[in-house]
């Protein structure tokens, strides 16, 4: 576990110093400050972090309560090299200066709460790979250009990827008709008709249509284009390269898939689906048997079986616009096997977005997620079930800009988390400054953390934030403001000249 906290805290360090350009022409204030960081302007800004309570995390993060920690970020143009640093600061003097620095292959860290010694961590290229310490002869991870590929925007994929998978959702619908049922006509509760579809497929089947079709897609170059964009290179040439589909075939072959897959489809007279529910077999290896997935208009379904427990949400869209969402369910954890209690927890999760422009021309973008967690009411009083204090949560986000594009950008961003009397609370602030020249950094006689003992780890931490607290001065203030309004405040004359160049 120690060994995965360092290298988290090393590579969030890149991820914050190396955000991804995103290759829109049109594009979003987030989108420009991404282009401003990978041009190779510089960031600059503070953040607070207050906490309060009495568990173990509230009262090693109170000591930080009215600390401001100063942030210095820059990426080289066009490049992988990063510098991150953080600091805070006792009148002009810096304390306890902490430097993250390297590139997309290794990370370093060293610090003056650490003398002597610098930490570094090969991530090989993928921070995904990294943090799941992937074997040198393993491929690589696929869950980054997954993730990339749902964060496509709705309007970017309804343009761009829609009309070119229209053709293949078609040869999906041929392939799935020789396998459907005798269509039963039901009707629902309010008088409509519907007709129910069924589909049993044998596992062998899909196989060789996901072949087919997986082949289909590798020679389809306009799609090609639009996937590769969302993967790294080693990931392009390991899933995305035709001379390799004999490996991908093989590959089908043998995952470990047996029994039918069943698809259940409710239909509108007009032949539009308005159910659909999936149920897929699962490896006895994985310890699971099966999943099933079911979508009902503004509901959805997943629920994960197995010999030992099961689990299931249960959430429905209440609403959903491109300036708001609001969405609420149910998350259960049933124990089969008797070992500790059940879990059954209602959540409400909702977004809220606002654009607009001041009388001064400049753009704002704000961004509210909140979520409230707390124990099903219709099991509170169940002595089989859990019971836990509710927990709330939100994050403010909001992005600033006029509307050249050589003006600077500003991040501010307000977190909290409660949960009785425990109080977490981050704000912060961070604007693009024009560049600096990146200093010169040693990366020699710098030790792997992943050859590394937990106990020596552990040590490591333990010194740093010991010689941390000693070099703190008195806080000035007790408690976290609402927010830091400006990057940070001794760089107030600076960034009223700090115009970024994209």
């Amino acid at each position: 576990m120690m060994k995965r906290f360092l290298c988290l805290v090393l590579c969030l360090s890149m991820v914050f110093a190396c955000t991804a350009a995103v290759a829109e022409e049109d594009y979003s204030l987030t989108e420009k400050l991404q282009r401003q960081i990978d041009f190779g302007n510089g960031v600059k800004g503070a953040m607070q972090i207050a906490a309060a309570g009495d568990s173990a995390a509230a009262q090693l993060l109170s000591c930080l309560n009215g600390t401001t920690i100063e942030i210095r970020s820059i990426k080289e143009s066009g490049g992988d090299a990063f510098q991150l640093y953080l600091y805070t600061l006792d009148g002009e003097e810096q304390v306890g200066l902490t430097r993250f620095y390297g590139d997309d292959e290794n990370l370093y860290m060293s610090s003056e709460l650490l003398p002597a010694l610098v930490l570094t961590y090969h991530t090989g290229g993928d921070l995904m790979d990294a943090l799941s310490q992937r074997g040198e002869d393993e491929n690589p991870n696929w869950l980054t250009a997954a993730w990339r590929l749902m964060s496509v925007p709705e309007t970017v994929w309804a343009e761009s990827w829609e009309p070119l998978l229209e053709g293949y959702y078609a040869d999906v619908e041929v392939w799935l008709a020789d396998y459907a049922s005798e269509p039963q006509v039901n009707h629902t509760a309010g008088g409509e008709t519907v007709m129910s579809v069924r589909y049993e497929i044998p596992a062998d089947a899909v196989k060789a249509q996901v072949k087919k079709l997986l082949g289909k897609a590798l020679n389809d170059e306009a799609l090609m284009t639009l996937v590769r964009a969302q993967a790294t290179d080693d990931q392009q040439f390991t899933y995305l390269t035709p001379g390799l589909m004999y490996y991908y075939e093989a590959a089908i072959d043998a995952a470990d898939l047996e029994g039918e897959i069943v698809l259940e489809r409710d239909l509108s007279t007009m032949g539009k689906t308005i159910g659909t529910a999936i149920q897929l077999p699962l490896p006895a290896s994985s310890g699971w048997e099966t999943l099933t997935m079911n979508q009902d208009e503004d509901l959805t379904t997943l629920s994960l079986t197995g010999s030992a427990m099961s689990i299931a949400l249960e959430m429905e869209t209440a609403s959903s616009s491109q300036t708001s969402s609001s969405y609420s369910g149910v998350i259960r954890v049933i124990r089969e096997d008797g070992e500790g209690k059940n879990l059954a927890a209602a959540f409400i999760l909702s977004r809220v977005f606002n654009h607009s422009v001041d009388a001064d021309t400049r753009e704002h973008d704000v961004t509210t997620w909140t979520l409230n967690v707390a124990t099903d009411a219709s099991v509170s009083e169940d002595e089989d079930y859990m019971s836990f204090e509710p927990v709330s949560a939100t994050l403010m986000t909001h992005i600033h800009s006029k509307s050249a594009k050589r003006n600077a950008t500003t991040l501010e961003v307000q977190a909290s988390l409660n949960q009785g009397k425990e109080q977490f609370v981050l704000a912060g602030s961070v604007k693009t400054a024009s560049p600096w020249v990146m200093d010169q950094l040693t990366t020699e006689g710098a030790e792997d953390v992943t050859a590394m003992t937990d106990s020596y780890l552990l040590e490591i931490l333990g010194s740093m934030w010991s010689n941390l607290m000693a070099q703190l001065p008195d806080a000035a203030v007790e408690e976290l403001p609402d927010a830091v309004d400006e990057a940070t405040a001794t760089d107030m004359s600076v960034a009223t000249v700090t115009d970024a160049t994209p």
